[in-house]
């Protein structure tokens, strides 16, 4: 069987996390599993030794704090890699999991399905250009300028951003629309300034990539993003200035590599809030049926203090089939 590591990123409920870990070990007992915690953001202390009870669950001391729709998420995420490659963790497989995240189908029908497949790599990409309305997975309401207004121009932070500033935010916003040079944003509290690149690395034959933020991808995809994250600083430090990174860092990197045969699906379940359509909705037991039927690996989000139920739920479907 495949041998497979769990990267879970988290500043969740410890015992939703403890949860996770435990039907992944319960289903696969040979499986390695890396866990950064966010500390700095958390309301919530995860301690190491709730774990101990487990063979190779290893909870990362050194940590970045996450901001959404920064760097520091993707720097999250390779700090997880680097630590695993550094550590010389053997795995054919990464599977990137949030402390939200749950499995919806048995472990070993996944591992099994990784095991068989001729695929490398499983992540939502279309390119950052493209009218993107109603996709099928990532949520986004995407429109002709969305990526090019993302990743195209360099952000700068101009200061914390009282509510005020939002509705002076949106104003300047509308100000921009007619000349292609500035663009201004609010990004959580921030206020940003954008001003389009002189020089980014998009080209022809580099194009710019974006998609939905999780995914599982095979050993040799995963080194290939360490190995180019190292080789290539300058390509880090151009997506410091974009807006939210993590929807289009990897995949670059992974669909200008000819080499690899990456299928455009990340095996997640996600149902998109109608109010607010980037944001996916909480899952709960009305959701059952819908998440066993789905042949999808892992559903997103979970929350054990909303609904319990639905986890439970799971547990037994899982054991029975």
């Amino acid at each position: 069987m495949a041998k497979i590591l769990y990267l879970i990123i988290t500043y969740t409920n410890p015992e939703q996390v403890l949860r996770l870990v435990k039907a992944i070990k319960s289903g696969s007992p040979e499986s390695q599993v890396v866990i950064h915690h966010d500390y700095t953001n958390s309301k919530y202390y995860l301690s190491a030794s709730l774990f101990e009870q487990f063979q190779e669950v290893y909870v990362l001391k050194n940590y970045v704090p996450v901001q959404w729709g920064h760097i520091s998420w993707v720097q999250a995420v390779l700090c997880g890699i680097s630590w695993a490659i550094e550590n010389y963790l053997k795995f054919d497989w990464l599977v990137l999991l949030s402390g939200q995240d749950y499995p919806i189908q048995p472990i070993q029908k996944t591992e099994k399905f990784l095991e068989d497949t001729q695929y490398d790599g499983f992540i939502e990409h279309f390119l950052a250009e493209a009218i993107q309305e109603n996709p099928s997975q990532c949520g986004l309401q995407w429109n002709k300028n969305t990526g090019i207004v993302r990743f195209f121009y360099q952000y700068y932070h101009l200061k914390k951003s009282p509510r005020a500033l939002k509705s002076i935010s949106f104003h300047l916003d509308r100000l921009t629309q007619w000349q292609p040079f500035v663009r201004a944003a609010i990004v959580q509290d921030r206020l940003l300034w954008g001003v389009r690149a002189l020089s980014s690395p998009f080209d022809n034959r580099f194009r710019c990539y974006v998609g939905s933020n999780w995914f599982t991808l095979s050993f040799s995809c995963i080194h290939y993003v360490y190995d180019y994250a190292h080789q290539y600083p300058d390509f880090i430090r151009y997506y410091q200035k974009t807006i939210i990174p993590e929807e289009s860092f990897f995949h670059t990197i992974l669909m200008n590599q000819n080499n690899f045969k990456i299928l455009n699906n990340n095996q997640r379940y996600i149902s998109w809030q109608v109010s607010h359509p980037n944001s996916p909705a909480i899952l709960t037991s009305q959701h059952f049926k819908q998440l066993i039927t789905s042949n999808k690996h892992f559903g997103r989000k979970f929350d054990v203090e909303k609904d319990r139920k639905i986890l439970d739920l799971l547990d037994r479907e899982i054991l029975l089939s």
